[in-house]
């Protein structure tokens, strides 16, 4: 599960239907995580391109998870 989303991640998701439980869709590439926080340390992680992972300024750890193709990479936080 935590190669998908993780704690504290802000999350860009479809809404299936409308009903209690609802039921939430991030299989489109368009959704997924658009802001991730490093498991570790709590730090903003950053994309890395070309390759595409997720690395943490602060402790250098390199998290997975289901990335949107709208990721903000903040580039001035630490």
């Amino acid at each position: 599960m935590y190669d998908v989303l993780g704690m504290g991640d802000i999350v860009k998701a479809r809404v299936l239907n409308n009903e209690n439980p609802y039921q939430l869709t991030i299989a489109e590439y368009d959704l997924g995580v658009i802001l991730a926080m490093c498991s570790s340390c709590g730090g903003i992680l950053r994309l890395e391109a070309p390759s595409g992972s997720l690395r943490c300024p602060r402790c250098g750890r390199v998290d997975r998870r289901a990335i949107s193709k709208d990721y903000i990479n903040l580039k001035h936080v630490v």
